[in-house]
């Protein structure tokens, strides 16, 4: 679909006035206002174009017809833009309460404890079955996904390594590029759920009703018998804005969610944009549902006094690869010391360790490379050993078991190893897409650390990542208590370690 409202998923479906005009598919080859991906602006004393594109948030290779234009626009641009810049998005979901109670069990202890009780299912000090010590092994945070690569196990085949939006941002971050975004994600995520606060007003609650008859009524007259999301691709194949306009809004929700979404982030967007390209030229690209119409960025930048017009190329060899040399193109990071969130080991990172806990006695952390493409994650699975008279050597057994069911496609190494007196594997995978992934699985008295790095091709192999394992690591620290108390300060209690959860 050509946008989505948030940065993970559901497609925006939007709506017009109440006196929406239905059209056919030949009043739009008549009648054609938007047509085309890539828009050039100049004017308004610039001394070098900006330039607009119109994205569909995912990796189908429906997205990624692109033309000579599209790269040779990039290159040429001192600053790309995305609605949101994805060098934020993993500090505003870990740091913004009501972003994080959004992004679901992702970012919290949740679960259904309506039978066993909140507190008895969290802290349970059961013994790891086979199936928990495996999953800990396969473990993948979901998030890491959506933010990514988006891609799905059954259409793997027929996807790019990653969607259109960050293939902007990485092509941009490549070539050394300024990176801007042109909305907050908070924001963004508070006015979507503004708009979706159902109608309360009896009457308008009626009229919103009579009005999703009547859209859907014109947009099966619109589509004449074909598929919803058939028509929207081979709109957006072609660069019709009009038409997927028009799909977009007669198969939305209330008015009031289109102006929210669509209307007033337009005027946000376009403003943002003026205010970039008055100093520097410009890269945006943003859903495609934000380019045309009346309210649509195309027509703000017009009225600003900004020359907008459509710019129209082949698509040859060189756009195909220019796309191959960045794909193999990788930014080298800085690394530093991260330690995990009680101190009692280490790691290098490129970046913060940002903490995921889990239920089930398991706790996941990560870093997400997002110019790069790549994944830093690390999996704490707590066995309580010494409570069940299970040895390292009896867990090192149990999961050397089960590497070959739970580590993706091949093992290419597997060596036994000692990091500061902890026993564990360091295994060398590469997937069926021929990703290779380096993992250390280290088994400490009370719990199961897993800590992988996985990368597009070759990515692990390149140095400063391979000097970064060497790092990899224990630290033998005296245990500390400390004093805790709830919210309410109803009381306080000295615990040693370090706090986890924090209670209501």
């Amino acid at each position: 679909m050509p946008h989505i409202p948030s940065i993970f998923g559901t497609v925006i479906r939007k709506t017009l006035l109440a006196g929406l005009v239905l059209f056919c598919f030949q009043a739009f080859a008549q009648n054609s206002n938007y047509q085309g991906l890539l828009w050039k602006i100049s004017g308004n004393g610039m001394a070098k174009p900006s330039y607009l594109y119109g994205t569909m948030h995912v990796s189908n290779k429906v997205a990624f017809h692109l033309s000579d234009s599209f790269y040779k626009a990039i290159a040429n641009v001192d600053v790309v833009a995305l609605e949101i810049n994805p060098e934020t998005w993993m500090q505003t979901m870990t740091s913004d309460p009501f972003v994080a109670d959004r992004m679901g069990n992702v970012f919290s202890v949740r679960g259904d404890y309506s039978s066993s009780g909140f507190y008895t299912s969290l802290f349970k000090l059961e013994a790891p079955t086979n199936r928990q010590i495996g999953a800990a092994l396969a473990s993948e945070l979901g998030i890491l996904n959506s933010l990514l690569y988006r891609n799905d196990n059954y259409g793997v085949e027929f996807q790019e390594d990653t969607y259109l939006d960050l293939f902007i941002y990485q092509a941009g971050k490549k070539q050394g590029k300024e990176i801007t975004g042109l909305e907050q994600l908070g924001t963004t995520m508070r006015l979507g759920e503004i708009a979706a606060k159902p109608e309360t007003d009896k009457e308008k609650k009626k009229a919103n009703k009579e009005l999703a008859l009547k859209r859907r009524f014109e947009i099966e007259k619109l589509l004449k018998g074909k598929n919803f999301n058939e028509v929207m691709e081979d709109a957006y194949r072609r660069g019709d804005l009009d038409l997927l306009d028009s799909l977009s809004r007669m198969s939305g929700g209330s008015d009031k969610y289109h102006d929210y979404i669509i209307v007033h982030r337009n005027i946000g967007m376009a403003d943002d944009m003026d205010s970039i390209m008055r100093q520097k030229p410009l890269f945006a690209g943003i859903g495609a549902a934000h380019l045309p119409n009346t309210y649509g960025v195309i027509n703000l930048l017009r009225e600003m006094g900004y020359r907008v017009e459509s710019v129209q190329d082949d698509k040859t060899d060189f756009g195909r690869g220019t796309k191959d040399r960045l794909e193999e193109t990788f930014i080298t990071q800085d690394f530093t010391t991260k330690n995990s969130f009680d101190g009692s080991f280490k790691m290098d990172l490129p970046g913060p360790l940002y903490e995921f806990p889990e239920a089930n006695n398991t706790v996941m952390a990560a870093y997400p490379d997002m110019a790069n493409g790549a994944t830093y994650v690390t999996t704490r699975l707590f066995t309580f050993a010494p409570l069940y008279g299970i040895t390292p050597q009896q867990y090192m057994a149990k999961i050397d078991s089960l590497l070959f069911e739970n580590i993706p496609g091949k093992i290419l190494e597997k060596k036994e190893i000692y990091r500061n007196g902890v026993p564990g594997y360091e295994i060398t995978n590469q997937t069926k897409k021929g990703d290779v992934q380096h993992y250390f699985i280290m088994v400490k008295p009370l719990e199961i650390v897993v800590y992988k790095i996985g990368g597009k091709k070759k990515f692990v192999y390149r140095s400063e990542v391979q000097e970064s394992l060497q790092n990899f690591g224990f630290v033998a620290n005296d245990v500390k208590w400390n004093v805790f108390s709830p919210k309410n300060n109803a009381y306080q209690i000295n615990m040693p370690g370090s706090l986890l959860c924090e209670a209501e």
